[in-house]
């Protein structure tokens, strides 16, 4: 699977929603990881870095789409560091993307 790269303000960003696709995990499971849960049983990645005073929006850009029934939803563009900070973590817990299981 190729990821569809778009270029916003001088970055090239890539989808949480074909990220996820990519590594075969639902992507509201994405978003958790990225944002954590709001009773706080899970820190996300973005809760983490901002602890750390590391702009979260190095990594991910929140937006928005419109979903098939026609409703706002949320999504994040990941920026190069947002997707190598994903693929390392990701891989740590040997969740490969769907191409490098095709390799092994």
């Amino acid at each position: 699977m190729d990821l569809t790269i778009v270029e916003q303000n001088n970055q090239l960003l890539v989808d949480s929603r074909e990220v996820a696709e990519m590594v075969e995990i639902e992507h509201k499971e994405l978003l958790r990881k990225i944002e954590g849960t709001e009773n706080g049983k899970y820190i996300g990645y973005i809760p983490t870095l901002t602890k750390g005073k590391i702009p979260p929006s190095d990594f991910f850009i929140k937006s928005n789409y419109i979903d098939r029934t026609g409703m706002n939803a949320k999504h994040y563009l990941l920026t190069k560091k947002g997707r190598l900070f994903i693929y390392d973590l990701l891989k740590r817990k040997d969740i490969l993307p769907v191409m490098e299981q095709n390799e092994k």
